[in-house]
């Protein structure tokens, strides 16, 4: 699959699951330490946040979306399908936060760091809303 000036080869973003991560360990550590029940409840911390930690390195597939004569599209599941963004689409100066679908897994997030050059950031902002 070869980009070009309609389509966005998006891998995930080292920031974002960074952040992602501190917020499962975070959220995670005050929840049982409001709790200070004993120690079940700290094994269950370190499972936690060993999943959490897991999630931050694991390797993810990269995004391939694209528009054209038909509009916005989503390779995903080894086929072409038409995208429409659904309400909740946040856009920041740097995050794109793209929901698709009504699940939760169903978000696209993208940073500068998303691409091998952020001006393809700038460029996929463009398409979407028309201004950088």
């Amino acid at each position: 699959m070869q980009e070009n000036h309609a389509e966005w080869l998006i891998v995930p973003s080292r920031r974002q699951r960074t952040q992602d991560t501190l917020l499962i360990l975070v959220g995670v550590f005050f929840f049982l330490s409001a709790l200070s029940v004993g120690w079940m409840l700290w094994v269950l911390l370190i499972t936690i946040a060993s999943g959490a930690l897991w999630y931050s390195f694991r390797r993810t597939a990269p995004v391939l979306i694209g528009y054209g004569s038909e509009g916005w599209w989503i390779y995903h599941e080894e086929q072409r399908q038409p995208l429409r963004f659904r309400g909740g689409s946040i856009r920041r100066r740097e995050l794109l936060v793209l929901v698709w679908g009504f699940w939760p897994w169903q978000v696209i997030r993208v940073r500068p760091d998303s691409f091998v050059n952020p001006e393809r950031f700038r460029h996929l902002k463009y398409a979407l809303y028309g201004e950088v």
